[in-house]
């Protein structure tokens, strides 16, 4: 089961994943194509983790996913996990400020 936590104007939402034993939360900017993820505890240490240059049907497709973990590590662990471009953003005043 998913529950949206957070939906404001002009805001990307974050997710509540209910049913994924590695995600915690879930958030997208359509506007930015930034996903954010918050794992669970026992799962990297339920930390935030931003990934950039993500198309919104590999969105769609983890929150739609049976295994949210299986989805990640396949689609988007590797594929997306690039903390150069996040920081070659922020020094551009570039990062996203939706969240």
């Amino acid at each position: 089961m998913i529950k949206i936590t957070t939906q404001l104007e002009n805001k990307a939402e974050m997710l509540e994943i209910s049913n994924s034993s590695a995600l915690r939360l879930v958030g997208y900017c359509e506007k930015c194509h930034l996903l954010k993820i918050r794992f669970q505890p026992n799962y990297n240490n339920g930390n935030l983790y931003d990934y950039p240059n993500v198309p919104v049907n590999i969105y769609k497709g983890l929150i739609t996913a049976i295994s949210k973990g299986t989805f990640f590590n396949q689609y988007i662990r590797k594929q997306f996990s690039n903390p150069r471009e996040l920081v070659r953003l922020a020094r551009r005043g570039k990062e996203c400020r939706h969240f």
